[in-house]
């Protein structure tokens, strides 16, 4: 259990930051070392599954390294394959996010469907495993602006389904503040989509079948980060993401929102 809630720990900073998940886009990031954080603060990640609660986030720790080709950021690893001064292929590896809305709370999500043992029905509980990914990345930088694709596949033989992103990114300063912001679509394949929110016969006898996938789906999604330093070390900072869930999710009868808000908001150090 603490091993599950240090995950979505981790995932809700991966959720949250500006999504350094290729080496070439820690430019911004100036040592090639380890790279730690700590923010405190108040924000919250929100569970599209009905009847589940929201995370609540009071804290959030940061880790990441860089060297001249491989890269860890928080749940995100990967490896530069080729890299100049606009154009970067890596391969990379990280976290499903879908499945971690199912392991936001202890039990699984039954209760969703608006079932549980006390109203005298004997299913079993409905969970889903969290998966992990793995695939490759492309991207040119320009100016200020990074222009990116990403393409990544089950490899724990959770669901054997894919997601490709096409992401369009930029941070500027203005003065000391930097401000940064993110536009990007995912196409999440009909695989993935019927393992995390088809109702299978053995989970309920009532509710299989009144979901069914008819094809891949495509979320939409914008976040904007800033921070601004106000010490040696120290920052007040931000971030607010919005994803607009495809109709093959939010058709789902264990989903209740057609879009999901995360964000956070407090200071932070940087060590």
């Amino acid at each position: 259990m603490i091993m599950g809630k240090m995950t979505v720990v981790f995932a809700a900073v991966t959720m949250l930051a500006f999504a350094v998940q290729t080496k070439a886009e820690a430019e911004y990031i100036t040592t090639q070392d380890w790279n730690f954080s700590l923010s405190f603060g108040y924000g919250e990640l929100q569970n599209p599954i009905g009847n589940t609660d929201n995370v609540t986030l009071y804290a959030l720790p940061n880790v990441q390294f860089y060297n001249d080709r491989f890269f860890i950021d928080n749940t995100t690893v990967g490896y530069s394959l080729f890299e100049n001064n606009h154009l970067y292929f890596d391969i990379i590896g990280q976290l499903n996010d879908d499945g971690l809305y199912f392991n936001f709370e202890d039990f699984g999500v039954l209760s969703a469907i608006g079932l549980d043992a006390a109203r005298g029905i004997d299913l079993p509980n409905i969970e889903r495993d969290i998966s992990y990914l793995g695939g490759v990345g492309l991207g040119y930088l320009w100016h200020d602006t990074l222009i990116s694709m990403t393409w990544l596949n089950d490899i724990t033989n959770t669901h054997h389904g894919d997601e490709l992103t096409v992401k369009v990114g930029r941070q500027h300063n203005f003065g000391e503040t930097q401000i940064g912001l993110n536009l990007s679509a995912t196409r999440k394949s009909h695989d993935l989509l019927r393992y995390y929110y088809q109702i299978e016969q053995s989970e309920s006898v009532i509710f299989a079948g009144t979901y069914v996938p008819e094809s891949a789906g495509i979320n939409y999604q914008i976040h904007f980060t800033i921070d601004q330093p106000i010490g040696r070390g120290w920052f007040l900072t931000g971030a607010l993401k919005r994803t607009f869930l495809s109709n093959q999710i939010s058709d789902s009868i264990i989903i209740e929102r057609h879009h999901i808000d995360n964000y956070f908001a407090g200071v932070k150090y940087a060590f």
